[in-house]
C-alpha cells in the first residue's frame, strides 16, 4: 500500500490487497485525513470497489465516486472522497 499527495489529492494505492484490506486502508484513510481533504483510494479488487469500500464510506456519511479504469489491459477502480 502506498500513499502520496498529488495536488493537494491524497492517493492511497491499494492495488494487489485482496478483500477485505483496501476497505480497512479506506477507513484508515478517512480517519487520517483533515477535514475538507479528497481522498482517492485506487484498487484492483472489484469486491472491495464495489462492495466493501462503499459500505465504510456510506456508515461514515461520505459521499463518493467510483470510477473504473482501464491502462495497458490492467483494470481498476479509483474511489474518490472528501473528508465531511
Amino acid at each position: 500500500m502506498s500513499q502520496e499527495s498529488s495536488g493537494g489529492v491524497r492517493v492511497v494505492d491499494t492495488r494487489g490487497m485482496v478483500c477485505p484490506y483496501p476497505s480497512f486502508e479506506a477507513a484508515r484513510a478517512l480517519k487520517q485525513a483533515s477535514r475538507g481533504e479528497v481522498v482517492q483510494l485506487i484498487t484492483d479488487s472489484e469486491e472491495s470497489a464495489r462492495t466493501s469500500i462503499p459500505q465504510v464510506l456510506e456508515r461514515n456519511g461520505v459521499e463518493f465516486k467510483v470510477e473504473f479504469k482501464l491502462e495497458q489491459k490492467q483494470d481498476y477502480w479509483v474511489i474518490t472522497f472528501r473528508k465531511p
